[in-house]
């Protein structure tokens, strides 16, 4: 199994993926980054994904594959249960009291069995020039409530134009987003984040997506 547990960390305010790197980038505010998104990347029934215009087009296409894979593995009952289970047993730290209520959880986040009236919207901000991660957001459950999920994707870690070992990586961007995603729960990890229950999430959502492939 691949594992992320080595290559990334992560903050307790702002969930971070590390990538190992030194350096100090121009990251954008993230309280004025998450305003920015408006170009509609992926709508399925209770759920709709928007991402900053700023994306690259290439970015924008594989960012809405990784959603959509995301989606599918956890709309699907055998593959969910595969990546809920996968990450029960293999976590050992921040672990949810009750699977039943980590279920609904899920259902929340990604427009399950919602009603028109309470559709999720991710919103996906560009940040640039942060050298230590690939991905951020905000962990606490404050918009969540309102169905208002927001995370952040570096550009300088996707597409042709990256040297990073996964930039083209559907699966491991699924994951990445799956992590963030529950930042927004409150799902949280100290800077050494392994064997943490949210960073094992993605973990298992990598791992799912890369048996479905085969």
């Amino acid at each position: 199994m691949k594992t992320w547990a080595r290559l990334l960390s992560w903050t307790l305010v702002v969930g971070s993926v590390s990538v190992g790197q030194s350096g100090k980038g121009d990251l954008l505010r993230l309280d004025e980054a998450y305003l920015m998104p408006n170009t509609l990347l992926f709508h399925a029934e209770g759920f709709r994904v928007f991402a900053d215009e700023l994306f690259a087009n290439a970015d924008k296409e594989f960012i809405g594959s990784a959603v959509r894979n995301l989606h599918e593995i956890l709309q699907d009952n055998e593959s969910r249960e595969a990546v809920v289970t996968c990450a029960f047993e293999r976590s050992q730290h921040g672990i949810p009291e009750s699977r039943e209520e980590f279920e609904l959880q899920l259902d929340r986040a990604f427009g399950f069995n919602q009603t028109p009236q309470n559709i999720v919207d991710l919103y996906i901000a560009r940040i640039s020039n942060e050298r230590l991660s690939v991905a951020r957001a905000p962990v606490g459950e404050s918009n969540a409530r309102l169905n208002l999920l927001r995370i952040a994707m570096n550009t300088d870690f996707l597409g042709n134009a990256s040297t990073y070992a996964f930039k083209n990586d559907i699966g491991y961007w699924s994951g990445v987003i799956a992590h963030e995603v529950l930042h927004n729960f409150g799902h949280s990890h100290p800077k050494n984040d392994e064997g943490y229950f949210v960073s094992t999430f993605g973990d298992c959502v990598w791992l799912t997506s890369q048996d479905g492939a085969n």
